[in-house]
């Protein structure tokens, strides 16, 4: 079990656990703040549970309980379109978690993540968002982007892979064909996407859209300017988006022209590119295509039209071939028609 050292006093350490309760401890160079792992055996005695509820009591009355439970040490943000941002305490527990756009802030009114770990939470949010439809067994074009913030190097990319394993197995098992892409960010980068958020609101930008947006230069152009300070990716989405609001430059459509600049490069194979618009386009064609079979299948049958030549010369063959003397009559002199014999 995981503990934070709250208090030192001499040779005794005081650790708050995961669960809530205090432990007293013999002070092994502790550090307060540091995380160590602690073993879950029964090793308190009535005397030393009163010296630990002494000490629960001290640490209550001092805030270092309350500090270490709602303290932030890491950001997640997960980005579809819905995206939502989680900040998590030592014991990668959520202690909050805010839409940051409208979608975010529909998948959240029916959701509590407020003391889930970080994998548990994430997928939470991505069956509320299979359940809302905005992930689906049929559609291999969206992408699940997961941008991870902490100061501790060695520990955010820990937590980096495990969250990459865990989320990747649970997206699978769930039949999404989602591309799920969780990656470790350096606090500047965080503090370029607030700059930016600062700036204008309207933009919704996260730390994940914010990499996506450099990925994407770096596509279109691989001599572009970096995108390092936020007016230059204010001026980038600006050109991109043209009159479009901000807001409507999901991760979705960024990964689709990212995946089609790549593959126009050669750089990634068919099968995994999707060209924008190419889908609207072909299930367009296959509408018309079942519209004009309706059409067909409902047409009342024509007659089929005579040839006015054909016709003619039939008519004209039967009239010929109709004998013009009565039968019985063939041989004889019948005369003119009026009666009266030929001359």
């Amino acid at each position: 079990m995981k503990a934070v050292i709250t208090e030192i006093r001499g040779a005794k350490a005081a650790a708050l656990q995961n669960d809530g309760s205090v432990r007293l401890l013999d002070n092994k160079n502790f550090k307060i703040g540091q995380v160590i792992e602690v073993k879950t055996t029964k090793w308190y005695s009535k005397a030393t549970s009163w010296v630990a509820a002494a000490a629960a009591v001290l640490l209550v009355t001092s805030g270092a309980v309350s500090y270490a439970y709602m303290n932030p040490v890491t950001t997640i943000n997960v980005d579809v379109n819905p995206s939502v941002e989680m900040r998590l305490n030592t014991f990668d527990k959520v202690i909050n978690a805010k839409a940051l756009n409208a979608d975010g802030e529909e998948i959240l009114k029916a959701l509590n993540l407020k003391g889930m770990e970080s994998d548990e939470a994430i997928e939470a949010l991505i069956e509320a968002m299979i359940d809302d439809g905005y992930l689906n067994e049929e559609d291999d074009t969206a992408d699940i982007v997961i941008t991870v913030t902490k100061k501790n190097e060695e520990k955010l990319e820990k937590l980096t892979v495990d969250l990459d394993g865990k989320i990747k197995a649970y997206v699978t098992e769930a039949g999404i064909e989602a591309e799920v892409e969780v990656q470790g960010v350096g606090a500047d980068r965080v503090a370029l996407a607030a700059a930016i958020e600062e700036e204008n609101e309207d933009y919704a930008m996260t730390p994940g859209k914010l990499n996506l947006l450099q990925k994407l230069n770096a596509a279109m152009d691989e001599d572009a300017e970096d995108l390092d300070e936020a007016q230059k990716v204010i001026d980038f989405v600006d050109d991109l988006l043209d009159d479009l609001d901000k807001e409507e430059l999901s991760v979705k459509d960024i990964m689709k022209e990212i995946k089609r600049l790549r593959f126009e490069n050669g750089e990634l194979p068919e099968e995994k590119a999707k060209v924008e618009g190419e889908e609207d386009e072909e299930e367009m064609d296959q509408d018309k295509e079942k519209e004009d079979k309706d059409k067909d299948k409902n047409k009342p049958e024509k007659p089929e039209a005579d040839d006015p030549e054909t016709d003619s010369s039939e008519d004209s063959e039967e009239e010929g071939d109709r004998p013009t003397t009565p039968p019985g009559l063939e041989g004889k002199d019948v005369g003119n028609g009026n009666g009266n014999k030929d001359n």
